[in-house]
């Protein structure tokens, strides 16, 4: 944990503005931060994001990056990375690809980055998704097809166990309820985390569509609560060949699902006992494009 806070006030500059100016924030702007983070649809997110950076500047992000609404102020670490080296006609919301190598945030502008979500979620982020990070372009929409070197998601299987069903997954095995095996068989890849009493599991496409994270029953393979992922909320068919990865962080009494695709990578939290979420972060949800 030490590391971790030492990451985290290197982040924001031991005595930045960042977590000391949030009383500054303008009250009309506080009154949008407020609907975002208790919007229930990601469209509302996308429109609240859309006016609350459209024309972002190093004290506003300052001041946003230490507000108590932790997703909207790692969005905020997040536009400040790509404020960082970006001349103004490259950060807007209408940018284009130039010819030439995509933009991508400097360096240590994607480092900082980390090192402030980290200390503000006090937890070890996966190390495949600070690569992801790393590897993203200013621009959202630009593909990375690159996929992480230590991808983690993998393809579940069900196997019949009497009248249950068994989720196989590498090395694990799940016991599940019929109705549950029914609802979500059909999910293309699979993370889960496991204790000896539940096991929690996210049932996910390759595509960044919303998808359900269960906790179900070790012993009786039933349902003990179900939450939904935003990641970011594509809605319809896609083409082409897509790729995502989930890692599932258990942390005292809270769950984070960290994700990540071509061009989006998300992480949100719950709670470990109830499934009730506690904050969502993306860089980009569908509904901004």
């Amino acid at each position: 944990m030490r590391t971790i806070a030492l990451r985290f006030m290197l982040s924001i500059g031991m005595l930045s503005p960042g977590l000391q100016e949030s009383d500054g924030v303008d009250p009309k702007v506080q009154n949008l931060v407020e609907e975002i983070a208790a919007a229930r649809d990601p469209e509302t997110v996308a429109r609240g994001y859309t006016t609350l950076f459209k024309n972002p500047d190093r004290k506003l992000l300052a001041q946003l990056k230490g507000v108590k609404e932790t997703g909207v102020a790692l969005r905020a670490a997040w536009e400040d990375a790509l404020l960082t080296g970006a001349n103004k006609q490259e950060f807007t919301r209408e940018r284009r690809l130039e010819d030439g190598e995509p933009s991508r945030p400097k360096p240590e502008a994607a480092q900082r980055f980390l090192g402030f979500a980290e200390g503000r979620l006090g937890v070890q982020l996966p190390p495949w998704w600070e690569e992801t990070v790393r590897s993203h372009h200013r621009d959202a929409r630009l593909l990375n097809l690159e996929e992480p070197k230590n991808k983690v998601s993998q393809r579940g299987s069900l196997e019949k166990q009497g009248r249950q069903a068994l989720l196989c997954v590498g090395n694990e095995r799940v016991l599940l309820a019929p109705a549950i095996a029914r609802k979500y068989g059909w999910a293309q890849r699979v993370a889960i985390s496991a204790n000896q009493k539940t096991c929690l599991i996210a049932f996910h496409s390759t595509v960044g569509s919303s998808y359900p994270l269960v906790c179900v029953d070790r012993e009786t393979g039933d349902l003990v609560w179900e939450a939904k992922v935003w990641d970011q909320a594509l809605e319809g068919d896609v083409k082409g060949v897509w790729f995502e990865n989930v890692s599932l962080v258990e942390q005292g009494e809270r769950v984070f699902a960290f994700g990540a695709g071509p061009y989006w990578f998300y992480v949100e939290a719950f709670n470990r006992k109830t499934g009730r979420n506690e904050f969502r972060f993306a860089n980009f949800y569908a509904a901004e494009g």
